[in-house]
């Protein structure tokens, strides 16, 4: 017989020995034990009320979906583009339309609850029901969203799935069309307001040249330019003019002062008149030299011939001098001329500065008037586009499964629960077990004797049914 080597003294803990001794003495209870669970647990869930999931794909693209943008998704926009999907499909305003849709009034819970709760406490469950099972999952770095219901039937699983796809759908679609309705709102305003500027700035123009009797006659305008010109023309050669009579008056001021009679200077002299009379004097004074030889001094036709000499001297005389003041009036007559011409001219010029300012006046309207009218019609443009782009849908949103009746339940799971109250089960055991042994301790194995006291185990009588590694007989 072997002697039991010598333990170390109890530190107050069990040892692995003395555990598993403990646990192989109570294997019964704890078989029993786990087994009990097992059925609990597989009890309470055939007990359990059945939860059906219909589930529905869509296909999100994350453009723009109005069509007058063209704006681009960086990747951090894009998945901020698709929690707000997201988070739509879970929205109040969701469940509304599927409330309205399926009819969900009507069914007995909400009337139960209707009549216990009121009318707002009861709507705010029904949404609440919805929201809690509405599930939507996406997966990380693709744009496919996974919608889910669960319902306590297949059908209706299905039917509030595809319902809240539906719904959702429709938001979408009313969200661009409003986009779009506002902004078609907006171009007619400005439509309108550029419509009511180039009226306005028409009505202005027109009136204006009503008023000044300016009808864009652009012949008429180069008419009174060359009038200006020719009148200007015109005091220029009148201006010459006189500077060459008083020349003339000056030149023969200084003739007659040096004794030259009025009908020798060069400017009378050259008259035809008073070459005529001189003429006939030369004649007149050639036949008195010819009778006078003849004749006495008092013959008649001498006197008759002197008598005549003396007319034409005279009419020579007063032909000189008519001439001559015929010549000095001119410079009067040119310098009354010259006044007149430059009033008139004066006045020409003040009608074309005018007239050119109404036509600058003219020209600032009609410039206003174009550059409201080139703004409107890129405006109308802009908005025939908007209203081609706004009859034209353009969904980002695809269903790639539409949501059917699942043939299996999602909950409770009977395999996994069962399975899963295995190790609860186990857990419960072996802690009834070592409560029973604390309890009412016994001898199990030979740790028992030794911890703690420190002497040898001499031996041991009949089999153990549980043999420590440590204990040799």
């Amino acid at each position: 017989m072997n002697v039991t080597p010598q333990y170390a003294a109890d530190n107050g803990l069990f040892s692995l020995n003395q555990i598993l001794a403990m646990i192989m003495a109570r294997k019964t209870l704890v078989l029993r034990t786990i087994a009990a669970v097992m059925l609990v647990t597989l009890a309470i869930v055939m007990l359990l009320p059945r939860t059906w999931v219909a589930v529905s794909d869509l296909y999100i693209d994350s453009r723009d979906n109005d069509p007058l943008a063209s704006r681009g998704f960086s990747p951090g926009l894009d998945e901020s583009y698709m929690q707000t999907q997201i988070e739509m499909i879970r929205s109040q305003a969701v469940a509304e339309r599927v409330i309205e849709a399926l009819g969900l009034r009507q069914q007995e819970q909400y009337q139960k609850n209707l009549r216990s709760m009121g009318e707002v406490r009861a709507r705010e469950k029904l949404l609440e029901t919805l929201s809690r099972n509405t599930q939507v999952t996406s997966g990380r770095g693709n744009r496919v969203l996974a919608v889910s219901f669960s319902a306590p039937s297949p059908t209706q699983a299905r039917d509030i799935t595809n319902a809240i796809v539906r719904a959702y759908l429709e938001m979408s679609q009313a969200i661009s069309s409003s986009a779009a309705r506002s902004r078609t709102e907006q171009y007619n305003a400005q439509l309108e307001q550029l419509r009511t500027e180039a009226d306005q700035l028409q009505d202005k123009l027109t009136q204006y040249q009503r008023e000044h009797g300016i009808f864009n006659d652009k012949e008429s305008d180069d008419l009174e330019v060359k009038r200006l010109e020719q009148m200007t023309a015109t005091l220029l050669t009148l201006q010459n003019a006189i500077q060459e009579a008083e020349a003339r008056n000056a030149a023969t001021q200084r003739l007659l002062a040096a004794g030259v009679r009025a009908d020798e200077l060069p400017s009378v002299a050259q008259l035809a008149a008073i070459a005529a009379l001189k003429s006939s004097l030369v004649d007149t004074d050639r036949v008195m030299g010819d009778v006078r030889g003849s004749l006495g001094a008092n013959h008649p036709r001498i006197r008759g011939l002197q008598q005549e000499r003396n007319d034409l001297v005279g009419r020579i005389n007063r032909a000189a001098k008519g001439a001559l003041e015929s010549q000095q009036a001119e410079v009067e007559r040119l310098k009354a001329q010259q006044e007149a011409l430059q009033g008139a001219l004066e006045t020409q010029r003040n009608r074309v500065l005018e007239q050119k300012l109404h036509y600058d006046r003219i020209a600032v309207y009609q410039r206003q008037l174009a550059s409201v009218e080139q703004i409107y019609h890129a405006a109308l443009q802009k908005y025939d586009g908007l209203l081609m782009a706004s009859n034209i849908n353009l969904g980002n949103v695809t269903v790639l499964r539409a949501a059917e009746a699942p043939s299996t339940h999602a909950s409770p799971r009977t395999i996994s629960s069962v399975v899963a109250s295995v190790p609860v089960g186990a857990i419960l055991a072996l802690c009834l077990a070592l409560l029973l042994e604390l309890r009412q301790r016994r001898v199990r194995c030979t740790d028992d004797l030794v911890r703690g006291i420190g002497m040898p185990l001499l031996g041991r009588i009949g089999a153990p049914s549980f043999r420590p590694k440590a204990a040799k007989a």
